[in-house]
C-alpha cells in the first residue's frame, strides 16, 4: 500500500512533496507581538492508497500544539487544512504551487491565536524550508524565534546553511511581513461595534 500511495504521489499534482520543513510565521499571541514561531511540518502519504497527509507541530509555553490533515494540491495552489490532535484548533495553509525540487513553500497560514485573552480570526504569511535530514535538531528545535533573531542562524542550526545571511535574512524578513507588519488581525472590538448594530436591527425587526 505503501508503495501504491507512493507511485501514485509522483503521478500526481503532489509529486516531490513529502518531507519534513521547518516552518517561519508571525506570531498571533498578543505576548509575542512582532515575532517569529516555528514550526515544523510533515507530509507523508496518507492512508489508503491516494492522497497526502500533513502533520504541524508548534512549541508553546502551555505545551506541544500537534494538527493534522489531508494535503490537496491543486494546478493553482496546495491547500492544507490542520485539526489539533484531540482538541478544537485548526489552521488552514493556502500556498504557492510546488516547483521542483521543492526547496520551499510559501503562502498564508489562516486560523485563530492559541495563546490570548479573546479569540481573534488571524492571517500571516508563512515559509516552509524544506530540510534535508528530518530528525536534525528535532528534540530541541521550535518555539519563538528571540527579538532580532536571525532566520538564516536558525536554519544552520537545522543543517542548511546558505551563502550570504544577512541578505537572506533582509529577504525572508521582507516577505514574512510584509503584510501590516506581518500578522493581519481583526481586533475584536472593531466587529463588536459592527455586530451590535446588526444585532440591534435584526432585533427590531423580528416577527
Amino acid at each position: 500500500m505503501q508503495f501504491e500511495a507512493s507511485a501514485h504521489d509522483e503521478r500526481g499534482l503532489g509529486s516531490g512533496l513529502a518531507g519534513t520543513y521547518a516552518c517561519y510565521s508571525r506570531a498571533w499571541s498578543p505576548y509575542y507581538r512582532g515575532q517569529l514561531i516555528k514550526g515544523r511540518l510533515s507530509i507523508e502519504a496518507g492512508p489508503g492508497a491516494h492522497g497526502l497527509a500533513a502533520t504541524y507541530r508548534e512549541t508553546l509555553p502551555t505545551g506541544q500544539l500537534l494538527l493534522g490533515g489531508p494535503v490537496n494540491p491543486a494546478k493553482r495552489g496546495l491547500y492544507v487544512h490542520l485539526k489539533e490532535a484531540g482538541g478544537d484548533a485548526q489552521f488552514f495553509l493556502c500556498l504557492f504551487p510546488q516547483t521542483q525540487p521543492v526547496s520551499v513553500l510559501g503562502g498564508y497560514m489562516c486560523g485563530a491565536a492559541i495563546i490570548g485573552p479573546e479569540a481573534q480570526p488571524s492571517i500571516t504569511r508563512i515559509l516552509l524550508v524544506r530540510l534535508r535530514d528530518a530528525a536534525f535538531g528535532a528534540e530541541t528545535w521550535g518555539g519563538y524565534l528571540p527579538a532580532g533573531g536571525s532566520i538564516a542562524g536558525d536554519l544552520t542550526s537545522l543543517g542548511i546553511a546558505v551563502e550570504h545571511p544577512e541578505t537572506i535574512d533582509r529577504q525572508l524578513e521582507q516577505f514574512l511581513g510584509a503584510d501590516s507588519g506581518g500578522a493581519n488581525q481583526i481586533p475584536p472590538a472593531d466587529f463588536r461595534a459592527i455586530l451590535n448594530v446588526f444585532d440591534r436591527h435584526w432585533l427590531q425587526h423580528a416577527g
